[in-house]
């Protein structure tokens, strides 16, 4: 008798759905601590050497810097993504499988990780303008 996809790993679902949710959570923690530490003292150098740092840098140091002073908020916006997280990881590993919530998983990393590489260039090239303009 077929038993669906999977049927078997369901006893470990509540266990994966943990270490999918806290493995989703490292680059958000990450990128919390750089705002709350990180972006004001970076914004108050920017700002004492007069360098322009064009509208996208500015308006994510901007965010960085509402997400700091708000932090119990981004804290709040970050566990509803985790539970919807959670609660979707959990829907695909009992219905369509553990190769389905693995894609998922694997997905919502690699946008991570794309957003991470996305503000490490960003502030990177920001440095070299600042660079260029000490010159």
């Amino acid at each position: 008798m077929d038993q669906g996809p999977d049927k078997n790993n369901n006893k470990n679902a509540p266990a994966a759905t943990i270490l999918t949710l806290a493995l989703h959570a490292i680059l958000p923690t990450a990128w919390f601590v750089f705002a709350m530490f990180v972006a004001p003292l970076f914004m108050d150098s920017l700002d004492g050497l007069g360098v322009n740092s064009g509208q996208t840098i500015s308006a994510a140091l901007r965010l960085a810097e509402l997400s700091g002073r708000y932090g119990w908020l981004f804290a709040g916006i970050m566990a509803c993504f985790l539970a919807a997280d959670g609660l979707i990881y959990t829907a695909l590993l009992r219905s369509n499988g553990r190769s389905t919530a693995a894609f998922w998983s694997a997905t919502v990393v690699l946008l991570q990780i794309a957003a991470t590489v996305f503000i490490i260039i960003s502030v990177y090239l920001l440095l070299l303008k600042v660079t260029a303009a000490q010159t």
